[in-house]
């Protein structure tokens, strides 16, 4: 079921001396089958993290940040009226002690500018594997290559979270798995703390983290039903072939996970394949 969401307007509602504010709002619903169906408040939010979030840019004008998304449902109506809040940041300037600094960065609450920075929503991605973890071709249990694996379109939701940090983000945990969120993407890029007093120097570092988290399955494992062109028959590989005209099918046929042709009626099998390491991601504030 999927979220269609509609921009409604764009409109600065106040400005100041120090400051200028605007709005923007959207009318959101999820539809199945055509037809409107009951959301949740928290489903709206993650619908609407791909549009807008806390700390993103308003269009065009770069310096205006979302400081507010409010939803907010119709009576005995299952549509959603989100209103997005921006302004222009305060400029704050960072304490001059190195380790009040680090401290601050870590602290994740909307008022402190020197935080972690989130983005992410939904991204359609397409899997697709032919090698175990270890870099083997997946084999059915004819130990034959599996033919004709295609892409398979999944919508995954994407997490990002940058946070200025002593040192750079340790990319080996890049690829791991654990259970339905995989480590994706780990980057860093080199910043300098400046003490105003003192003018001492201290290098840090940005981290991006980049999580996918699968809707459906594990992302460390993939299942392949197991078929083939050919069996193992009489401890021989033979070709499958049509029992009446002997001629070697055209597509895959079933087989037993034992190598040999599936008998009819028989519960199609599954081979299961290794691809990622497990472990936790380590990944801080996207628990």
């Amino acid at each position: 079921m999927a979220f269609v969401i509609r921009e409604q307007f764009r409109r600065d509602a106040t400005k100041s001396a120090d400051n200028v504010v605007f709005e923007r709002g959207w009318t959101v619903w999820k539809e199945a089958s055509g037809l409107i169906v009951a959301s949740e408040a928290d489903e709206v939010f993650t619908a609407m993290n791909g549009t807008v979030q806390v700390g993103s840019a308003y269009p065009l004008l770069g310096g205006l940040k979302c400081v507010e998304v409010r939803p907010s449902c119709r009576d005995d109506i299952e549509i959603w009226d989100v209103s997005a809040r921006y302004e222009v940041p305060k400029v704050e300037t960072p304490p001059d002690n190195f380790s009040e600094f680090m401290q601050q960065s870590q602290n994740n609450s909307p008022e402190n500018p020197f935080g972690p920075e989130f983005s992410g929503g939904g991204q359609t991605v397409e899997e697709y594997r032919v090698r175990d973890l270890d870099g083997r071709l997946f084999v059915n249990s004819a130990k034959q290559p599996f033919r004709n694996l295609v892409p398979i379109p999944v919508t995954i939701q994407v997490d990002r979270v940058t946070v200025s940090q002593a040192n750079r983000a340790n990319t080996a945990n890049q690829g791991r798995a654990d259970g339905r969120r995989l480590l994706a993407s780990v980057s860093y890029q080199s910043a300098e703390h400046v003490n105003k007093q003192t003018g001492v120097r201290t290098r840090y570092y940005k981290n991006t983290f980049e999580v996918w988290t699968h809707p459906d399955r594990d992302w460390a494992r993939v299942e392949v039903i197991d078929a083939g062109f050919k069996q193992i028959k009489n401890g021989k590989l033979i070709t499958i072939v049509d029992p009446d005209t002997k001629e070697p099918y055209s597509e895959e046929s079933l087989l037993d996970g034992n190598g040999q042709l599936l008998s009819a009626g028989g519960d199609p099998q599954t081979i299961e394949f290794r691809i990622r390491n497990e472990g936790p991601l380590g990944v801080p504030f996207l628990s």
